[in-house]
């Protein structure tokens, strides 16, 4: 009974009771001959231990009805009630309680979303980008006022402690299709990774680091990819200075509302590059990864085949219909 859902609890504590009030007014509406109003709410008080003295049974039926309800029936009205409040941990009840409350994101069920933990902006642009892939990003921070006021610019967002497996039950991450950590406390970051990898050993863990010493850390923990942060930016940085429109092109290509998108698919047919372009593929793939090997830049008379993986980079508005003809779709 420990380990049933909080709602199969409800559901029958709430039969058994109803059972056991329709049962004692019944029978004392029966056995001391009054409506059975008066019935019901005698029996009420009795369950709920009030007991006002204003009806009281005078049959003998009568008394070991009472009696039997304040044995079992209390019982099982005590036992209904303590399960339910134990059985709800201290951040589940704070979302089961934000679901009366505005501002909070409650998800329903989603599938092939990822989950981001933390929220600055690095967070920020990261959602974004999955927003505008259609990745249906969920947050999760733990500053309550942060969360309502993400909610209220229209993000996804719950609240709650991240190291909750309850939270992240709660986020979908058993269907979810990756994870993104971008809190900036590292001790907070490790166990976020252990928790993540205690409820799902397969999915994808995409780290934000600061810290170049704590690759290998987080990497032992159960990261899948690390991004340095200050490294990428300050490649950027650099390259503003002696290849600007390089650096521009780059940061166009990392945000797929701009003009340049670069993005990855799994290749489902079996087509030379050339006859790709013939059939009007029009962005330019950069990179094949087949059997662990990688082909930078491959020719026109390549040979793709199902299975491969492809980077490509294309106009925005172009890319979605390269994606469904490099997949094999229409």
């Amino acid at each position: 009974m420990q380990g049933m859902e909080t709602r199969e609890r409800a559901l029958i504590g709430l039969v058994i009771i109803s059972i056991i009030i329709a049962t004692g007014s019944i029978l004392f509406s029966f056995m001391e001959g009054i409506n059975i109003f008066d019935a019901f709410y005698w029996t009420i008080t009795v369950l709920t231990t009030v007991g006002f003295g204003d009806i009281v049974p005078t049959t003998p039926q009568a008394k070991m009805l009472y009696i039997a309800l304040v044995v079992s029936g209390i019982a099982f009205y005590g036992y209904f009630v303590t399960s339910i409040i134990t059985s709800i941990s201290e951040s589940k009840l704070k979302n089961i309680l934000a679901a009366y409350l505005p501002g909070i994101y409650m998800p329903r069920k989603l599938r092939n979303h990822t989950i981001i933990i933390g929220w600055n902006r690095f967070s920020e642009a990261a959602y974004e980008e999955l927003e505008n892939s259609g990745r249906n990003p969920v947050v999760i921070v733990e500053d309550e006022e942060k969360a309502r006021m993400l909610s209220r610019g229209g993000v996804r967002v719950m609240y709650g402690d991240p190291a909750d497996e309850n939270i992240l039950k709660e986020a979908g991450i058993d269907g979810c299709s990756s994870i993104i950590i971008t809190d900036v406390n590292t001790e907070k970051k490790l166990i976020y990774i252990l928790k993540v990898r205690k409820l799902r050993g397969d999915v994808p863990v995409i780290v934000l680091s600061r810290k170049r010493e704590m690759r290998d850390i987080y990497k032992q923990a159960g990261a899948t990819r690390i991004v340095d942060a200050y490294d990428i930016v300050g490649r950027l940085l650099a390259g503003s200075v002696f290849e600007p429109l390089a650096s521009e092109a780059l940061y166009d290509m990392a945000e797929s509302s701009k003009n340049l998108d670069i993005t990855e698919a799994r290749v489902g047919v079996e087509a030379t590059i050339e006859e790709l372009e013939r059939r009007g593929f029009k962005a330019r793939i950069i990179l094949v990864e087949r059997n662990n090997e990688r082909i930078y830049t491959p020719p026109y008379s390549f040979r793709l085949k199902p299975g491969d993986k492809a980077v490509l980079v294309g106009q925005a508005n172009d890319i979605a219909r390269d994606l469904r003809m490099l997949s094999g779709g229409s």
